[in-house]
């Protein structure tokens, strides 16, 4: 074995061993859903060092068997991810999504998706969504904003007056949303403002005549709720309220 081969071969061992060597092991897995689409929106570690997570499904069987409406469903586990409670938010006649969730210092959780009839203030279609509700995921109350169209829910935030800070994209006019540019075919960026229990104190959109979330107002790779931050904290309209949040989730 000449000089060349030896080190290319001691090269490969050495992957080897480092692949093996660097591989984390499994401490537990688990297996949710059905026989269709199912998977997580978010989940964040909580208080108590468990989890809480929203989930989307399609399925109609397995862990969702015999229910009538599979969308809004959310799971909180124990540290070991065994199910401490489950919460499915939407039914035929009450069809809210949460997507994204967020614990408060006081245990309580706020949920922002997508809302659907039952919601309060619910306009048509799909409206954005947001929900607060108490540590075993009782509601507490919700709320709902958009228009007569289509709106998608992107993120949210607490605010330093208690209040949240909304963000999603809208394809019509109509109930809360003023206008919209471009045709219905195109998205509006949409940015709101609620008090503590949900009521609207102002919504803005921003758009042209294509779709604003993608070629707009926002600079290369940002979000909405990326430009909103940026928007408000550069003009000092708006402070963020990050001491609301668990230590897990806010800045280092």
């Amino acid at each position: 074995m000449n000089h060349k081969t030896l080190f290319i071969f001691l090269q490969f061992l050495l992957f080897c061993i480092i692949r093996v060597e660097g591989q984390p092991n499994i401490v537990w897995q688990k297996c949710l859903g059905g026989t269709d689409n199912d998977f997580f929106r978010d989940a964040i570690q909580t208080s108590d060092n468990g989890f809480i997570t929203c989930l989307y499904t399609s399925s109609n069987d397995g862990d969702l068997a015999g229910l009538t409406s599979t969308m809004g469903w959310v799971i909180k586990f124990d540290l070991e991810f065994n199910i401490q409670w489950e919460k499915h938010y939407s039914t035929p006649d009450f069809g809210n999504a949460p997507l994204k969730v967020r614990e408060l210092n006081n245990g309580q959780f706020v949920f922002g998706g997508n809302g659907g009839i039952g919601c309060k203030n619910f306009h048509g279609s799909t409206d954005l969504f947001l929900m607060k509700t108490n540590s075993l995921g009782d509601t507490l109350w919700n709320a709902c904003f958009g228009s007569f169209g289509f709106e998608d829910f992107q993120n949210f935030l607490p605010t330093l007056d208690g209040g949240y800070l909304i963000t999603g994209v809208s394809s019509s006019t109509g109930g809360d949303i003023p206008f919209h540019y471009g045709a219905s075919s195109n998205y509006d960026a949409v940015i709101l403002k609620t008090d503590s229990i949900g009521n609207l104190l102002w919504l803005k959109n921003l758009g042209g005549s294509a779709d604003a979330v993608s070629y707009t107002h926002l600079r290369a790779h940002e979000t909405v709720l990326d430009l909103v931050c940026r928007l408000l904290l550069e003009t000092k309209t708006i402070q963020i309220c990050y001491e609301c949040l668990t230590p897990a989730q806010s800045p280092t």
